[in-house]
């Protein structure tokens, strides 16, 4: 997908862009987080932030405010300090969406703030569900909690599940099982880096699932 990325009126072209979703309430409306990311040669866009909704299709036509959205939303090094992203039509493939906004000086402490505007044609995924232990590949519906974030400003409630069922935490260095299907992991397809103590690693599943994540070191 495509678009264009105009910054003081020097306008970049964007190569791509994607749109990453998943559902949340926020205040107790049913809502949809989404994460956009655009790149050109020269330029990065990256928001997140919150619509209410109760499927992607939702966000069509909305016009959704950030103000003060802090890191989930800046580009090129520099933070959006209030601006509206305009939807156009989305469905579960595809997004178009406008964004008007205003971006902090990259100086510390300098009153300027850039003007910004762009259009962004993106492909849409939903977040890749992970609802197995990655030690042992066991369902992790009865280990979920509850868990108040903020995204671009918005403070949502998610559902999250632990990466690790009770068993396995502190005992596993390494992914044995994909987290979505919970099928094994073939040895040759899990790529592990050990850095700093935490072990990060890249896997992909026989059924085509592939995850990237972090596992603590395994107490002694």
């Amino acid at each position: 997908m495509s678009g264009y990325l105009r910054i003081d009126g020097d306008e970049h072209a964007l190569v791509h862009a994607r749109l990453v979703w998943h559902l949340a309430s926020s205040q107790g409306r049913p809502g949809v987080v989404f994460h956009v990311q655009a790149e050109g040669a020269r330029t990065l866009l990256h928001l997140g932030a919150w619509a209410p909704g109760e499927r992607v299709e939702d966000l069509s036509n909305q016009a959704v405010p950030l103000n003060n959205p802090g890191p989930d939303a800046a580009v090129d090094g520099r933070f959006i300090a209030i601006g509206t992203i305009r939807f156009g039509r989305v469905n579960a493939q595809r997004a178009v969406l406008s964004i008007d906004a205003e971006a902090e000086d990259l100086d510390p402490g300098s009153p300027v703030r850039a003007v910004l505007e762009s259009d962004v044609r993106c492909h849409v995924e939903a977040r890749p569900r992970r609802n197995h232990c990655l030690g042992c590949g066991r369902p992790l519906e009865d280990f979920a909690e509850t868990r108040d974030e903020f995204v671009g400003g918005y403070r949502v409630r998610e559902r999250v599940l632990p990466v690790l069922c009770p068993d396995c935490e502190g005992r596993t260095e390494r992914p044995h099982n994909c987290p979505t299907c919970g099928v094994a992991y073939e040895a040759a397809r899990v790529h592990v880096l050990a850095d700093e103590g935490v072990v990060g690693w890249t896997a992909t599943c026989p059924e085509g699932h592939t995850f990237s994540g972090a596992l603590s070191p395994v107490r002694s």
